[in-house]
């Protein structure tokens, strides 16, 4: 039946949902604004705007003591005569999550979570003015807790959001998001080495120059192939510059990696569905404690939850993962992630995914660790 005249209304629970309502781990805002920041990277070198996505840098940056948070890149950015839209507009992103790790369009909203106040600020190459825009989340909270207050999602966004310009001396690209008076509860969002310790576990980030030459000692011609494609971008945290991922030459029970062992997940149908590698050592002990230990599922080289893993639908026990150091990095463009990026759109291709995955670990990786 048409909806004739009538024009649906969205509710402002949808803002408490989308901003206020907190992850299980606060430090996730990290991994959406680095996302972020990736997928900016990569349409700047797609557009000639960086040569190489070797030239992309995301900063983080903590000032504890003004309870500050700024993330930086020199990404493309976005011109002054969009921003408002995209940066206000909800659930309306405009990326497939083919090309870019983003689709969904929410995810600038999440740092409103922890803080006060949430700014934004974007230039582009070529223009002389900065835009930014800026979030009253202490007014968004008090409007959501007002029961008494019934005005739409759309008619708040208008009132908590303050966009100015501001002419900038050189010329850049780039965006900025400033997380302004963060949550005095929130304080691990402002501590260094947790927050590093954080994203070297799911950012898109290189490997270290030991374990770069285990991949090469181990690696064949088909693999480097696929090795070769993954993109890494350089992240810092403070003045912890161009941090790597933490994989070494042994894992955390002492036990020596003594080879890399690759594998495919492939599908009668649809193809190569992913490929990885898993760290081949003694197998001594589970690392129950290990923050890196298991074999952790990628897209775009961006982590997905590290316990998706850890289940028995893909191997004989729930702690086998745990003997484990590797990573599968998801292949087919269709295997898309959820919002929360802890579990699979469910689709086809991703059960497949699910199907050939569970097969390799209970028919293989399950007996590995046990000879």
């Amino acid at each position: 039946m048409a909806l004739n005249n009538y024009k649906p209304v969205i509710g402002k629970k949808l803002l408490q949902n989308l901003i206020v309502n907190l992850y299980k781990d606060s430090r996730t805002i990290f991994r959406e604004y680095i996302q972020n920041s990736c997928d900016a990277i990569y349409e700047a070198v797609d557009r000639k705007v960086l040569g190489s996505v070797d030239d992309g840098h995301v900063e983080v940056l903590l000032f504890p003591v003004q309870k500050t948070i700024k993330i930086v890149d020199n990404g493309i950015g976005i011109h002054s005569k969009n921003a408002v839209s995209i940066l206000t507009d909800i659930s309306k992103g405009t990326k497939d999550g083919i090309s870019y790790a983003g689709q969904y369009g929410i995810g600038r909203l999440v740092g409103g979570g922890y803080c006060e106040q949430l700014v934004f600020k974007t230039t582009v190459e070529g223009e002389d003015v900065e835009t930014i825009l800026a979030i009253d989340i202490v007014e968004l909270k008090r409007v959501l807790a007002d029961d008494s207050d019934d005005r739409t999602a759309e008619e708040i966004m208008q009132d908590i959001c303050s966009v100015t310009t501001s002419p900038v001396e050189e010329l850049k690209h780039g965006f900025e998001v400033i997380m302004n008076r963060v949550n005095v509860a929130q304080d691990v969002l402002l501590d260094e080495e947790k927050v590093k310790d954080y994203i070297v576990n799911i950012a898109p980030i290189d490997y270290s120059t030991p374990f770069k030459q285990l991949i090469v000692n181990s690696i064949d011609d088909e693999y480097k192939v696929l090795f070769d494609a993954l993109h890494h971008v350089r992240v810092s945290v403070n003045d912890h510059t161009d941090l790597k991922k933490k994989y070494g030459l042994a894992v955390s029970n002492g036990d020596e990696i003594r080879k890399l062992r690759f594998f495919k997940i492939q599908d009668k149908l649809f193809g190569l569905m992913a490929w990885g590698w898993y760290a081949v050592t003694k197998f001594s002990t589970q690392m129950n404690n290990d923050p890196i230990a298991g074999i952790r599922l990628r897209k775009h080289n961006i982590s997905l939850d590290p316990d998706i893993l850890n289940t028995k639908e893909y191997f004989k026990e729930t702690r086998s993962n745990l003997y484990f150091y590797g990573e599968v990095f998801i292949q087919n463009n269709l295997v898309v992630p959820n919002s929360s990026r802890d579990g699979l759109v469910d689709s086809d291709e991703s059960k497949a995914l699910k199907n050939g995955f569970s097969e390799y670990g209970i028919n293989i990786l399950s007996q590995v660790y046990q000879r």
